[in-house]
């Protein structure tokens, strides 16, 4: 098959929305808080204005920076290993990586994590679609959250993989993947890129063009 996927294992349910909905909401309500305490320290300081603009400036920075480092990694040589379908920027939680009992390849320092996470625990992986299956490999940035290694899952460990938009996120710019593993357990996360080549490369593979 080639282009966009038609296939419903491609295209988030309704389930997996709400999953992505809800942890979107842990997010957004983080960076409330987050706000509110500026706010709190802008109103009882008075002369802190500075203190949010500068929040806020860097925080602009940091995407715009986050984007293009992004874009020049995307055209890079050697971005496509060998035997690599697709790749991106992508995050997974420590808690639904362990409870589908794929962190025995990890060593987790639980601790920073929760600390430098403020509890949420997502960490970012660069994904793989391969022909072998999806890899997850948690590199400089995952360390120093508190995670690194490599998690494998082989087409035959996978019913099925769902990829559609994350509710609060920019169009295009990334989106929610969903992948349901043979023990019946669920790796919610979120990917940076198109989500178009990412559907495109899940049909390549052994699980989008296997029979029904």
């Amino acid at each position: 098959m080639a282009g966009r996927s038609e296939d419903p294992r491609f295209r988030a349910s309704p389930e997996t929305e709400q999953r992505w909905g809800a942890a979107r909401r842990v997010t957004v309500g983080l960076g409330a808080s987050a706000a509110a305490f500026v706010a709190v320290r802008i109103v009882r300081g008075g002369g802190l204005r500075s203190e949010a603009a500068v929040s806020a400036a860097v925080g602009l920075v940091a995407t715009l920076v986050w984007v293009a480092a992004y874009y020049v990694y995307q055209r890079r040589p050697g971005y496509l290993s060998d035997g690599a379908l697709w790749a991106g920027m992508a995050s997974l939680t420590v808690f639904e990586i362990r409870s589908s009992g794929l962190a025995e390849g990890l060593r987790i320092r639980d601790r920073r994590v929760t600390r430098l996470t403020r509890r949420v625990g997502a960490v970012a992986a660069r994904l793989e679609v391969r022909v072998e299956g999806l890899v997850w490999t948690f590199g400089t940035f995952a360390r120093l959250v508190g995670v690194r290694g490599q998690i494998r899952v082989p087409w035959s460990g996978i019913k099925h993989v769902e990829v559609g938009d994350v509710p609060g996120t920019i169009h295009r710019m990334g989106g929610g993947i969903s992948v349901v593993l043979d023990n019946g357990q669920t790796l919610d996360g979120e990917f940076f890129g198109s989500r178009d080549e990412l559907s495109a490369a899940l049909e390549r593979s052994p699980l989008g063009s296997a029979p029904e």
